[in-house]
C-alpha cells in the first residue's frame, strides 16, 4: 500500500563535494540547510547579514558586496536605544552607530570572501511580500518593529522577481563563471500575511525563479513541493503548525544530499555524522577501559578523515 506522494529529483549534474565551498542566503529555510552543511563540516557560509525574506533584501546585499560598498553612518538610524539597519537582519543591531556601522562592514567583507570563493551559492526565497519605506522611499529587508504607518505593503509580481534575480544572476556568473546558483522556495508559510496572501505569494515566488532555471549553472531545488506535496501530515510541523519539524528537516536534508552531493562526498558525511554522534556520547564511567577504548578508536577515524579533508575539525 502506498501511503505519500514521493517526488523524483534529478540528480544534480555537477554534484558538490567536501572541497567545494557552499553559500546560503535567504529565509530561516536556509539556516536549517545551512546547519545540517555545518554539522557535516562542509566548508560553508550561511546569511552574514541575518535571515532575509524577499528577492530585494538578498539582491541589494549581494550586489553591494560585489560592487564593495562600504557601510556608513548613512546606512543606518536609532529607534528605541538600538542602531539598525534596514538592509539587515535585527542580529546585526547595536547599542551604538559605530558597532551597527561596523557589524555591517564585518557582514559584508564575511559575503564578500563568501562570493569569492563559493562553489555553489543557495539562494532560498521567503516571500514575495515586501514592505517600502514610506519617507526613504525604498524596500526595506526588515521593518525592525517600526510603526506600520511608516510602510506600505507591496506584492512583488512575478516580472519583478524574474527581473531582479536575473539581473543578480548575470552580475554573480560574470563574477565566478562556474558558480552553481541553486533556487528554492521555503515551504515556512508566512500566515501573518493570510493564507490566501501566503499562497498567492508563494506562486509569484516559484513562477518568477523557474523562468530561470533553464540556464546550466542554474538551478531548483523543490524543499517547498516536498513540504507541501511529501510531508503533508502535521507530524512534520511544529507546535505552531507553521515551521517545519525537525524531522521534516532532516528528510529535506536527506534528500537533497542524496540529490546534490557524489557518491563519496554521501559516504564522508555519514563517517562525519557517525563521529558527531560519538563525540556527543556520554559515558557512565569516563575512565572505564572500555571508554577509553571508545576514545582512541575515534581519534584514529578522526586523523585519517583529516588527511584527505584538513578543513574537517571537531
Amino acid at each position: 500500500m502506498k501511503l505519500q506522494t514521493t517526488l523524483d529529483i534529478p540528480p544534480h549534474k555537477k554534484p558538490f563535494a567536501y572541497t567545494d565551498e557552499l553559500l546560503l542566503l535567504g529565509s530561516c529555510f536556509s539556516e536549517h540547510i545551512g546547519e545540517q552543511l555545518q554539522y557535516h563540516k562542509f566548508k560553508t557560509t550561511v546569511n552574514p547579514f541575518g535571515i532575509l525574506f524577499h528577492p530585494p533584501a538578498i539582491v541589494k546585499v549581494v550586489k553591494r558586496a560585489l560592487d564593495q560598498s562600504s557601510y556608513t553612518a548613512a546606512d543606518v538610524f536609532e529607534h528605541q536605544g538600538v542602531w539598525k539597519s534596514f538592509d539587515a537582519h535585527s542580529r546585526l543591531n547595536a547599542l551604538s552607530e559605530a558597532a551597527a556601522v561596523a557589524k555591517l562592514n564585518e557582514a559584508q567583507n564575511r559575503l564578500w570572501s563568501a562570493l569569492d570563493n563559493a562553489n555553489y551559492l543557495i539562494i532560498t526565497l521567503g516571500t514575495a511580500w515586501s514592505y517600502r519605506h514610506l519617507e526613504l522611499d525604498k524596500t526595506v529587508a526588515n521593518c525592525h518593529k517600526l510603526p506600520q504607518q511608516h510602510f506600505e505593503k507591496e506584492l512583488l509580481s512575478v516580472l519583478a522577481i524574474e527581473q531582479s534575480l536575473e539581473q543578480l544572476s548575470q552580475q554573480l556568473l560574470e563574477h565566478r563563471p562556474d558558480l552553481q546558483l541553486i533556487f528554492t522556495v521555503s515551504p515556512v508559510r508566512h500566515l501573518k500575511d493570510g493564507m490566501v496572501e501566503n499562497n498567492r505569494s508563494k506562486a509569484h515566488l516559484l513562477a518568477g525563479v523557474h523562468q530561470l532555471v533553464n540556464h546550466e549553472n542554474i538551478h531548483y531545488f523543490p524543499a517547498y513541493e516536498i513540504q507541501m506535496d511529501q510531508l503533508r501530515d502535521y507530524r512534520f510541523y511544529g507546535s505552531d503548525m507553521i515551521h517545519q519539524s525537525q524531522l521534516a528537516v532532516q528528510y529535506i536534508w536527506e534528500r537533497f544530499l542524496e540529490s546534490h552531493a557524489c557518491p563519496k562526498t554521501k559516504a564522508i558525511a555519514k563517517e562525519v555524522a557517525s563521529i558527531q554522534k560519538a563525540l556527543a556520547h556520554k559515558p557512565f564511567d569516563s575512565h572505564s577501559k572500555a571508554y577509553q577504548q571508545h576514545l582512541t578508536q575515534l581519534e584514529s577515524r578522526i586523523a585519517q578523515l583529516q588527511q584527505n579533508h584538513p578543513h574537517i575539525q571537531f
